[in-house]
């Protein structure tokens, strides 16, 4: 437990122990101020009707019907993350105990004084005294000689924090007096029924808890969402894969009477950039040159086993048949002439071949 001695909105002791802070409030009486009108106490009706220092929690305890607030706790204190209780000195000493002595780092005194009201409450003084460390022990045993000459009869503690060679030196300078000299951690903690000045609780472990839950179920969102991604891009797949079969399947259904059906489904398949109409136009205007155009189409090529090929050869090159009445006056000189005439002056006919009497090839150059 890490003890620290607090008054006047500063820390004058910490004995730098790890764990939960317990810390003594030694209250300044000038800054004590009592309320009698704050009829439900809390920490938020006590700092509106206090108005906290910078918006710092107010140390408050309820007695009887008032309301006392010893000052406000300091930004360091509050800002800590340990849990903290801060007490008054008297809160850990029983209801028999008249005057107690706790001496904490060899030179802080802190005396309490009980005394009883002409109504019969009883009121607490303390006060811290601040002494060199050679004369701490003097100082103690001639307060406590005064107190007993004083004649009353009534129950005194003296307690040091820490062990060692102090309580063993507080314990030979008393002994004349037989008072028994006790450690601070001794005492142990105030009752349970005395509510603490100033109270909070260590929340460091809930929110790691909390952080470690809110990764986990993070990294399980990220998880599923992968999963599920995962599962959707295997149907899309396998719909896809099963729309392809259902078109193969329609296209065998249909294409089933036509022999080698898969060299035309090529030749369909197969992207010319060209229009159709734009190829066979382009070809009727260069045969309607070499005689009158009776029919005109795209051909199929063929290997030499009968097999289908593609439409277009190396290069880009589509081959158009066409058929022509020729002129009867035309002799096979002139046509080649004016077929080699129009392969010359046209860029993307690459070959005109006669193919038959009638019958001629048109290469042209597509892509």
């Amino acid at each position: 437990m890490n003890t620290i001695l607090f008054t006047d909105d500063r820390i004058i002791y910490n004995d730098g122990g790890k764990g939960p802070i317990c810390s003594l409030l030694i209250p300044k009486y000038s800054r004590i101020k009592k309320y009698a009108d704050i009829t439900a106490p809390n920490d938020n009706t006590v700092k509106l009707r206090h108005g906290d220092a910078d918006d710092l929690p107010a140390l408050w305890r309820q007695e009887g019907p008032y309301v006392y607030v010893y000052g406000n706790i300091s930004l360091e204190l509050d800002e800590s993350r340990q849990t903290h209780h801060m007490y008054l000195p008297q809160d850990f000493v029983g209801p028999d105990v008249g005057a107690f002595y706790f001496v904490f780092g060899g030179r802080y005194v802190v005396h309490g004084v009980k005394t009883v009201t002409d109504d019969g409450h009883e009121v607490w003084g303390t006060s811290l005294i601040n002494s060199p460390e050679e004369d701490v022990v003097n100082t103690v045993v001639s307060s406590l000689s005064e107190r007993m000459l004083e004649g009353k009869e009534e129950k005194i503690i003296v307690a040091v924090h820490g062990e060692g060679d102090d309580l063993s030196q507080y314990s030979d300078a008393l002994e004349p007096f037989e008072q028994e000299v006790v450690t601070f951690e001794s005492l142990g903690k105030p009752s349970k029924d005395i509510r603490p000045l100033y109270c909070r609780k260590d929340k460091s472990f809930l929110m790691i808890t909390l952080s470690i839950c809110v990764f986990l179920a993070l990294c399980w969102v990220i998880v599923l969402w992968v999963t599920t991604q995962i599962e959707l891009q295997g149907l899309q797949n396998k719909t896809k894969d099963l729309k392809n079969a259902i078109r193969i399947m329609q296209k065998e259904k249909v294409l089933g009477h036509i022999s080698n059906p898969k060299s035309i489904l090529r030749v369909m398949d197969e992207t010319i950039p060209l229009p159709p109409s734009t190829v066979l136009h382009g070809v009727g205007s260069v045969a309607a040159q070499l005689g009158q155009v009776q029919n005109i189409g795209i051909s199929l090529q063929t290997d030499r086993r009968g097999r289908g090929g593609g439409a277009l050869l190396p290069g880009g090159i589509l081959n158009v048949q066409t058929i022509l009445n020729f002129p009867e006056d035309s002799l096979l000189l002139d046509q080649e002439r004016i077929a080699q005439t129009i392969v010359e002056s046209t860029p993307w006919v690459k070959h005109i071949r006669k193919k038959g009497v009638t019958s001629i090839e048109v290469g042209v150059k597509v892509k």
